[in-house]
């Protein structure tokens, strides 16, 4: 214990930074744990070291014999250490966050990838991620540096004096505030839970909490929510360029609900050899839009005998044999135009009829009308794949779309053996990240690209076939 308890503060933290990115690599790479041990930080290896020591230490009973008042300082020590280390993981987190390292490895967020590298449940995950946006450092859409969003229970997260489980609950309260109370009233807010929290356990925390907001807002929010819910409006509107206008105000629910949605899907792609993602904020928020209307397309309710989603696309018998080449322009039945690359591309998305005319505008034949797989076709992939196929990613069925292992418009078969469950994400991504699909032994096997793996061994979604260690 000696030695742990020597080290300082910024030596513990720059040793935890080593440890923390190991792990992560280890379990991006699927290698065996003891890769751990190859810490590009020297001092990581003090740690490990120090720790094995430790549960030597305490394993010889040697705790055992400590007298009740110095045990109990002992688990008071350990406990802060391994909240400092809470703190450090929360400050890398924010770094992967910020860098969009979830998308360069494969994962649709931030969450989806601490899942797949460390083994949390989703929802820990999200809370690990929640913490780190309102705990660390931020920049600004200038890319000026900004201090946490709540400063003061950062200080107190990064100096071992609170828990995670404390700092759940006072985010949870926090987020709970009226705007209307101002910035100065949520940062009175966070200093009296923040002190509160040196005294008080995560139960009494969540009482006070409560008691705070009736406090605040001894009305509740029921009549200015029932005001907006009443304010509630959509309308998408049709431009002459083929675009479309979207106007309307959200109630609470569907706005949280949506934002939710597109916030966890809209982080910027990591820089790489084109440079930084090009794309604006705004341009990503309706990126995972197209995303979520994807997802409407396919849904298939209880009472429903087909796709409730069909697009109805006329175009030539030429647009149609050059499979849609970029610049040619077709009808839709909406009356808007659309590119015939990305009509035929909603094969994948939603049923489509697809009706070739001549050039004077004479029907020729209805091509047919392509539902991606039957019924049964698709019961049988829910089976097989039991969710989006590609590797650590956890998307259930109803977040799926039905893709092409050889692609429909080169001529591939709309049959199980050349069907695998995607999520959007994975769908729209694989190729852009260089990874490929293949079916092996009637399983759909992906092929990373030579910068994840040199060796580029077939990769299976654990759901699918379990990792088999060597």
């Amino acid at each position: 214990m000696k030695a742990i308890l020597d080290l300082s503060v910024d030596n513990l933290l720059r040793l935890s930074v080593g440890v923390f990115s190991v792990l992560a690599m280890t379990a991006i790479d699927n290698r065996s744990d003891e890769r751990v041990h190859e810490a590009t930080c020297p001092s990581a290896a003090t740690l490990f070291v120090a720790i094995a020591e430790y549960l030597q230490w305490v394993d010889e009973g040697a705790a055992s014999r400590l007298p009740v008042m110095e045990l109990a300082a002992e688990l008071r020590a350990v406990e802060g250490l391994r909240r400092r280390l809470d703190a450090v993981e929360a400050a890398l987190v924010a770094v992967v966050d910020s860098r969009g390292m979830a998308a360069e490895v494969g994962a649709r967020s931030t969450a989806d990838l601490l899942v797949a590298t460390l083994r949390f449940s989703p929802a820990q995950a999200r809370r690990r991620v929640a913490i780190a946006r309102a705990l660390c450092p931020r920049l600004g859409l200038s890319g000026a540096a900004l201090p946490p969003v709540v400063p003061v229970l950062a200080r107190a997260y990064r100096n071992g004096a609170v828990s995670t489980e404390q700092v759940t609950v006072v985010l949870e309260v926090l987020d709970k505030i009226p705007a209307e109370v101002g910035t100065d009233g949520f940062d009175r807010a966070a200093e009296v839970l923040t002190e509160l929290a040196h005294q008080a356990g995560p139960r009494e925390l969540s009482l006070a909490g409560q008691r705070l907001l009736d406090t605040i807002d001894p009305d509740g929010r029921a009549p200015r929510d029932e005001l907006l819910n009443r304010r509630r409006s959509l309308s998408l509107l049709p431009a002459s360029d083929g675009s479309w206008q979207l106007r309307g105000q959200l109630s609470p629910v569907c706005g949280q609900l949506l934002w939710s949605f597109l916030d966890a899907r809209s982080a910027p792609r990591p820089a790489g050899e084109q440079g930084a993602d090009p794309r604006s904020h705004p341009q990503r928020m309706h990126d995972a839009l197209e995303e979520a209307a994807g997802v409407l397309a396919r849904h298939q309710g209880p009472t429903a005998s087909g796709a409730p989603a069909t697009v109805i696309i006329t175009m030539t018998a030429e647009q149609f044999a050059q499979r849609g080449r970029h610049g040619s322009v077709v009808d839709t039945a909406s009356g808007q135009p659309l590119g015939a690359h990305a009509a035929l591309g909603l094969a994948e998305e939603a049923e489509i009829a697809i009706l070739m005319r001549d050039s004077r505008g004479a029907v020729l034949d209805l091509a047919r009308t392509r539902r991606i797989a039957s019924r049964d076709q698709t019961l049988a992939l829910i089976a097989r794949d039991r969710g989006c196929s590609f590797p650590d990613c956890d998307a259930p069925p109803t977040w799926t779309q039905r893709h092409h292992v050889r692609a429909w418009q080169d001529g591939g078969r709309t049959d199980i053996n050349n069907l695998t469950l995607l999520c959007h994400f994975h769908h729209r991504e694989f190729g852009v990240r260089g990874w490929t699909c293949r079916m092996h032994d009637g399983l759909p096997a992906w092929i990373p690209p030579v910068f994840i793996d040199p060796d580029q061994r077939p990769r299976y979604n654990r759901r699918i076939r379990p990792p088999i260690r060597e």
